[in-house]
């Protein structure tokens, strides 16, 4: 082998690391980018779980969702003597949004909150900085109010939720609820609720209704 050729070996032998170590470099910085990626994607999960937990008038919604008759603090010491029949009365439709006693006006409150709520839930989803699988926590009130009417046993209830999300126009819940519902893997809770709690109240606090 002559000395030109050796020369271009070497040549060749030095380019050949050179890309070796770019393509080491591409992997490795792909690596740190998944994990910083996922690393974010989780702070977001955790950040819209701990709004969800710590609003009183969202938590004071999902306690009216899940029982049927209870006592619920709504905020700043209010209290409410929950029933099934003042959810269908203060959630009805009506022309003028007037006529409606002060304990109606508390509970139209809370589920303003709770469906603003999932209207930036969504909104997150769709812009995909998070995938609808990470939003397993919320899968428990997606199927509540997809069978709220066969959960609590009265179908009117069914009616009243879809008329109210459609009148106000509360998108981020019902493209949310649709989406749930292609879900190969949803819950059961109609058959369980019936079961385990009679439909004397089934649920527990907003931060323990965590799908398996």
């Amino acid at each position: 082998m002559n000395s030109g050729t050796l020369v271009e070996w070497w040549s060749f032998g030095l380019q050949a690391l050179g890309y070796l170590g770019v393509a080491t470099a591409f992997v490795i910085g792909l690596r740190q980018y998944g994990k910083a990626q996922t690393y974010q994607k989780a702070h977001v999960i955790l950040n819209l779980i701990d709004q969800f937990e710590e609003d009183s008038k969202i938590d004071a919604a999902c306690q009216m969702i899940d029982w049927d008759n209870r006592e619920i603090q709504i905020e700043n010491g209010k209290t409410l003597k929950f029933s099934n029949e003042m959810l269908i009365a203060a959630l009805r439709v009506q022309k003028m949004d007037e006529g409606f006693t002060s304990e109606e006006s508390m509970i139209r409150d809370c589920f303003d909150a709770f469906f603003d709520y999932f209207h930036k839930v969504n909104s997150f989803w769709e812009s995909g900085i998070v995938a609808f699988n990470d939003l397993r926590y919320f899968f428990y009130w997606f199927e509540l109010l997809r069978t709220v009417g066969e959960y609590k046993e009265i179908a009117e209830l069914q009616t009243v939720f879809e008329k109210y999300i459609k009148t106000y126009q509360f998108v981020g819940i019902a493209d949310l609820i649709d989406e749930y519902s292609k879900h190969p893997y949803k819950l059961d809770l109609v058959f369980t609720g019936q079961v385990e709690a009679g439909h004397d109240g089934r649920g527990l606090s907003s931060g323990q209704n965590q799908p398996p």
